[in-house]
């Protein structure tokens, strides 16, 4: 079984922050969120429960940083 997941494709410090991304979620499913630790003080964060990956994010970021990627899911049964 393949789910799909978020992954960075050019590296997260090519964001610009402009949260379009966040803008364009129907769902709500992405937030920045403070971080001490990244170099602008915040990160991206997605919340899985609530993104339907209809792509809207993945298409509009202007950095093209978002993008799918499928990875197999742990203890799943791969027959």
């Amino acid at each position: 079984m393949k789910i799909l997941v978020w992954t960075e494709r050019r590296g997260w410090h090519k964001c610009m922050h402009c949260k379009t991304c966040i803008a364009v979620c129907p769902n709500g499913a992405l937030t920045f969120v403070p971080d001490p630790q990244a170099e602008d003080g915040e990160v991206l964060q997605i919340d899985h429960s609530k993104c339907t990956r209809c792509g809207t994010c993945v298409k509009l970021c202007p950095e093209h940083v978002l993008r799918f990627r499928f990875v197999r899911k742990k203890g799943a049964d791969l027959k």
